[in-house]
C-alpha cells in the first residue's frame, strides 16, 4: 500500500510518545510519558549491537542493508523502540523498523523494509511509535510517498 506523506498529520496527542533526544526526528524525549523510546539507530548508535543482536533474535539480519565492513547505508532508516525491562531500569529494544528511500521520476518514495515487534507490556504501543517515527523521518527526507507503511 502506499500512503501520501504530504498529508498525513505530524502526531496526535493522544499516540504514543516518539522520541530521539532533546529535538531529534522522532520528536521530543520526555522520560516522564509512557510508551516506547524510538530512536534513529546505525552502526555509530550506542546500543547498535543490542539492536543487532534483537535482529538476530527474530532472524531478520536480510532487512539490513549493511555492508562487509558493517556500515549501514546511507539510503536506509533504521528505528528501533526501547521500553522498559522487566527490573525498570534498563531500556530493552522490543522492536524494528526499517525503510530504504530512492527516487522515482521527479520524487523520492520511502519503502517499508520491516516492521518488527517482540511481546512485551507495551506491545500494542510500540507498532505506532515506530510507524510514526518513520513517517516523520521520511517528511524529513522530503518523501512524497511510503510504499508498505499502512
Amino acid at each position: 500500500m502506499m500512503s501520501a506523506l504530504r498529508d498525513k498529520p505530524v502526531q496526535r496527542p493522544d499516540q504514543p510518545r516518539q522520541d530521539a533526544g532533546a529535538d531529534g526526528p522522532c520528536g521530543k524525549f520526555d522520560p516522564h510519558l509512557p510508551g516506547p523510546r524510538v530512536e534513529l539507530v546505525d552502526n555509530a548508535h550506542a546500543d547498535w549491537q543490542r539492536v543487532l543482536d534483537l535482529v538476530d533474535r527474530l532472524g531478520r539480519r536480510d532487512m539490513l542493508c549493511v555492508d562487509e565492513a558493517g556500515w549501514l547505508s546511507a539510503r536506509q532508516s533504521v528505528f528501533a523502540a526501547f521500553v522498559k525491562g522487566e527490573s525498570g531500569k534498563t531500556d530493552t529494544p522490543a522492536g524494528l523498523l526499517c525503510f530504504h528511500v530512492h527516487p522515482s521520476g521527479r520524487d523520492v518514495e520511502a519503502h517499508l523494509d520491516a516492521l518488527e515487534v517482540t511481546e512485551t507490556k507495551q506491545g500494542e504501543a510500540v507498532g505506532p511509535a515506530l510507524r510514526d517515527a518513520a513517517v516523520r523521518r521520511a517528511k524529513t527526507l522530503n518523501c512524497a510517498r511510503f510504499k508498505g507503511i499502512d
